[in-house]
């Protein structure tokens, strides 16, 4: 299961000009952890299109701030 995932990803980032992979920590990288426990509570397909959910723009508040 895992490596058809890592597959996937691999042949998305070719369509990307510059793509890099690095390992950070769940409590550097908020975003990437609630978005992930998130999808795998959806039963069908989401899509925000004018406006991300208000949980979503703190995490990446949160994220920058801990960057910056």
């Amino acid at each position: 299961m895992v490596g058809v995932l890592l597959e996937d990803i691999l042949k998305l980032s070719k369509d990307f000009g510059n793509c890099l992979f690095s390992f950070k920590h769940r409590e550097g990288n908020g975003v990437s952890h609630n978005l992930a426990k998130f999808a795998i509570t959806i039963t069908g397909e989401i899509e925000w299109r004018s406006s991300f959910p208000v949980w979503l723009v703190t995490l990446v508040k949160e994220d920058v701030g801990a960057v910056a």
